[in-house]
């Protein structure tokens, strides 16, 4: 028996049994000359025979694993579902907070430009809108005087 008809080059995932099953050496059988006999030959060519018992010993492998697998999801409880149904209310509960951070962001640059108003600033303040939107990546356009007399100094322009 050649060694090549056993080689699998790279596994497959998903596909092992197949490939295992297509490993199996394949037989043609031609009659003997005389015609009184058959004789066989390993030829993957030609050949669309293979050895039953190889074949069964591979399709035994398949239903073993399609075995431990549903095993696995009984004792699991059928808890996939359930996991999947708690990510997504996890990731509800993310997007709404996510949403509330944004809302309060937008407040806290409001109340910024309101004090500076309230303080005689036309413009605004470069690094306090900066640092505010440094929390949030949402840009929010507004113009800068250079200074702040909210006493937000950090990177104040002298």
């Amino acid at each position: 028996m050649p060694t090549e008809n056993n080689i699998i080059n790279e596994p497959r995932p998903g596909r092992e049994f197949w490939d295992k099953l297509n490993a199996i050496p394949r037989y043609a059988f031609f009659l003997s000359p005389s015609g009184t006999s058959v004789q066989k030959f390993e030829d993957k060519a030609l050949g669309n025979w293979i050895d039953v018992h190889e074949a069964q010993k591979v399709v035994d492998q398949a239903m073993d694993r399609i075995s431990e697998l549903q095993d696995a999801y009984v004792a699991s409880g059928g808890r996939e579902h359930v996991l999947r149904e708690e990510r997504d209310a996890l990731q509800a509960d993310l997007d709404a907070k996510d949403q509330r951070v944004d809302e309060l962001l937008e407040i806290a640059q409001t109340l910024t430009v309101q004090l500076h108003e309230a303080l005689g600033n036309t413009k605004y303040h470069e690094d306090c809108i900066r640092d505010l939107a440094a929390l949030n990546p949402t840009p929010k356009p507004h113009t800068c005087c250079g200074s702040c007399p909210a006493g937000c100094n950090s990177g104040a322009k002298p």
